[in-house]
């Protein structure tokens, strides 16, 4: 019962016209068209009337030119109302309650017939005047229709129109849609909420395991992956506790699920919880992915991550993530997690993988997490529904500066003219402190690929127009964060095309100085060193647990320069990057070499393990041996490079 609500207020989100709809933008007439769908046997068209009288469809036709429906008994349209005719029963996907046959109540159809490349459809009175036309795919532009045809219409799509457009007759007033999406056309803002930030590795996730066990009464979880066993056992004992768990879990990531997910999924069913796949099996998908990394606590608290709760998601990747606690908020997203766990391309996880072995999990261990809190507005914000056009207005709104640590960034929005790196590119003309920052991880220097994150940054070198880097980070930048003036927006939207109209995805824009410092301070640690023209390496070493943190972040060299790490006087480098840890059971005398871009080689020595360290100002090594640390970092660094994979 619950599942045939959502699905029929969906249906009337769909085909209800919004109260604030600019009628006067509609033909005089007043009769549209509000929905094509050529594809399928169901293949049809809604008509609406958004007159102020009735309209009876008995004085209209629809035709495209090769055949013709027409209304052949009075068919009265009240105004508002609408009316779908197909051309038989809908499928499933389509989600349709409210329609008429073709046969039905006087429809006639004469060599009416949609084709699913292109086509196009007119509206006209009894007399042959149109009063609206649609032109779609590959068919030329005809009736009433001015400027380019509308895309083509995938399989197990819609297309639809958008309520009170200027425009009536072209591809600007239609969208396409994917039924069983939500359609929320406005991000949305919940004043005076309780944030607390945190980051990956930081944290190693006890901010999520400890709101996990703090829970009351219900946890919802929407997570495109998931294998940390610490997480899946804070899970396990909630279910054990008699809590309401449900997850929703995407069924075809990349590389598919693996047996540790498999392992976790099966052991929390066991255990009493639902969990759900969002997977294809009729060539019907909502989303591309289901991308999104969220969690809802007891109705009031919602955890936002930009990393998937996974071994390196907790405990290497670079990201960040929020505890936020707001009612409302909580309503929001559990209305759209309620909507996500519905549809044809849902199935309970047993049905898929009735042979899957569960994982062993033990208790988990009481978490406490040391995070600030702060009170903040906190916008929600979704894809497909609406993040593109959200995030092209919040980096706009930028006055001082505008920083972004990303996993993946479109290679295309280089050259295009309306896209989040040309708002970068024009606030960075005004002066304002715009910096880029991308992941290369799975990326190569060496090889032909353009487009990677390598490909970005040598375009930004080579032309200007936005001061970037690609990451030094020791494991994968896996963040999408975005620091504008005092706000942020985290979540899981990766900056592609896809990420932003296909997949489902969430993020939250906070608006606090507090957390915004907070999240600067990380991500200028990741910017790395500044370079003031002359090369200096400095060595910061600090104790914990037994290891060593060496750290050479404030060292100034090029943006470029690979550090390699001698951390037992063989003269060869066992660790690369910015900082590493090590553990040292004696005084040793330690060697940190840096190459820059021109292949210059630069080292200092220092003493780890004694009673005080020693450091050496840096300088060139002398004689031949100074190129064997140089040697071993290129060797190492080509060996670990490795084709990068869709996450």
């Amino acid at each position: 019962m619950r599942a045939f609500c959502i699905v029929a207020l969906l249906a009337l989100l769909i085909l209800s016209p919004l109260a604030s709809a600019d009628t006067d933008a509609y033909p005089a007439d007043g009769l549209i068209l509000d929905m094509v769908c050529p594809t399928g046997g169901s293949e049809g068209f809604t008509l609406r009337n958004m007159s102020f009288s009735d309209a009876d469809l008995a004085d209209y036709h629809v035709t495209d030119w090769d055949g013709i429906i027409s209304f052949t008994e009075s068919f009265i349209l009240s105004p508002g109302e609408s009316i779908t005719v197909l051309a038989s029963e809908p499928e499933q996907w389509m989600q349709i309650s409210d329609y008429v046959l073709q046969g039905d109540r006087g429809i006639v159809n004469d060599g009416f017939a949609l084709n699913d490349r292109g086509d196009d459809i007119h509206v006209c009175r009894a007399d042959g005047t149109i009063v609206d036309s649609f032109v779609y795919g590959d068919c030329e532009p005809c009736g009433l229709w001015a400027g380019k045809p509308f895309g083509t219409i995938g399989k197990c799509e819609f297309a639809v129109r958008n309520k009170g457009s200027s425009e009536p007759f072209d591809g600007e007033e239609w969208r396409i849609h994917v039924p069983g999406r939500t359609q929320y056309h406005f991000a949305r803002t919940f004043e005076d909420c309780e944030v607390k930030p945190f980051s990956f590795p930081e944290s190693d996730g006890e901010p999520v395991i400890e709101a996990i066990q703090q829970a009351e009464d219900s946890v919802l979880v929407s997570m495109y992956d998931m294998d940390d066993k610490v997480v899946a056992s804070a899970l396990r004992d909630a279910c054990l506790e008699g809590l309401d768990i449900r997850l929703l879990i995407e069924g075809s990531p990349a590389g598919g699920m693996d047996t540790d997910e498999l392992g976790i999924l099966k052991a929390l069913s066991m255990s009493g919880a639902e969990v759900q796949v969002i997977k294809s099996t009729d060539s019907y998908k909502r989303f591309s992915y289901l991308h999104s990394k969220y969690a809802i606590i007891d109705d009031e608290t919602v955890i936002i991550t930009s990393e998937n709760w996974t071994e390196s998601g907790f405990h290497s990747n670079r990201g960040w993530g929020a505890v936020v606690t707001d009612a409302e908020f909580a309503d929001y997203m559990t209305a759209v997690f309620e909507s996500d766990s519905h549809g044809s391309d849902i199935h309970d996880f047993d049905d898929l993988y009735p042979t899957a072995i569960p994982m062993i999990l033990e208790p988990s261990d009481p978490v406490t997490a040391d995070v600030r809190s702060y009170v903040a507005d906190v916008t929600a914000v979704l894809s497909p529904d609406y993040s593109r056009e959200t995030l092209m207005a919040f980096l706009d709104s930028a006055e001082e500066r505008i920083y972004s640590q990303q996993l993946d960034v479109q290679h295309s929005w280089l050259f295009d003219e309306d896209s989040p790196l040309s708002v970068m590119k024009e606030k960075s003309e005004l002066g304002l402190d715009v910096r880029l920052q991308v992941d290369v991880t799975y990326d190569s220097p060496y090889d032909d690929d353009t487009e990677d994150g390598y490909g970005i940054y040598t375009h930004y070198r080579d032309y200007g127009g936005i001061d970037m880097r690609y990451s030094v980070w020791d494991g994968t930048v896996h963040n999408k964060g975005v620091i504008v003036d005092d706000r942020v927006w985290l979540g899981s939207v990766n900056w592609t095309d896809s990420s932003l109209d296909e997949n489902r995805e969430l993020a939250v824009i906070i608006d606090s100085e507090g957390v915004a410092d907070h999240y600067s301070e990380l991500f200028l640690s990741d910017w790395g060193p500044v370079y003031n023209g002359n090369v200096n390496l400095d060595v910061r070493i600090s104790e914990s647990d037994g290891r060593t943190h060496l750290d050479a972040s404030g060292s100034s060299v090029p943006f470029g320069s690979e550090f390699g790490w001698d951390l037992d006087g063989d003269g060869e480098s066992e660790a690369t990057g910015m900082t590493t840890d090590w553990t040292f059971y004696e005084a040793t005398e330690c060697t940190l070499t840096a190459v820059t871009p021109e292949g210059e080689v630069h080292s200092i020595t220092f003493k780890v393990g004694s009673a005080e360290d020693d450091r050496s100002s840096g300088g060139f090594m002398d004689g031949p041996l100074k190129y064997i640390p140089a040697i071993a970092l290129v060797a190492m660094i080509i060996a670990v490079k490795r084709i990068k994979t869709v996450r």
